[in-house]
């Protein structure tokens, strides 16, 4: 099991079938596919962040891409991650692991 986040960089983490990553409560972080291959994850998460998911998420069908996100999702996202004082990156931070939106 891996324990990042002890760095004060912000920095992607490559993980690899089968391992398993600890995020601590309150630790920034994001989570992306950096591949071109389908992948499932199992997130293991309390009941809080569960329903922001069930808020935030939409579903896509098995090989489908998501569609880019429209202006109001982002907003209704925005608006969500304040409702459950989630941690939004800004553009800098976004800019440092690779982002750009």
């Amino acid at each position: 099991m891996r324990r990042p986040y002890q760095d004060k960089e912000p920095y992607w983490l490559d993980v690899k079938a089968g391992e398993s990553v600890v995020v601590p409560g309150n630790a920034p972080h994001a989570v992306r596919n950096a591949s071109t291959s389908p992948v499932r994850m199992l997130m293991i998460l309390d009941a809080r962040v569960g329903r922001f998911f069930d808020e935030i998420g939409r579903a896509v069908a098995a090989g489908d891409q998501p569609p880019m996100p429209a202006e109001e999702w982002v907003h209704a996202f925005a608006a969500a991650a304040v409702r459950y004082v989630y941690w939004l990156a800004s553009p800098g931070e976004n800019a440092a692991i690779g982002l750009k939106l």
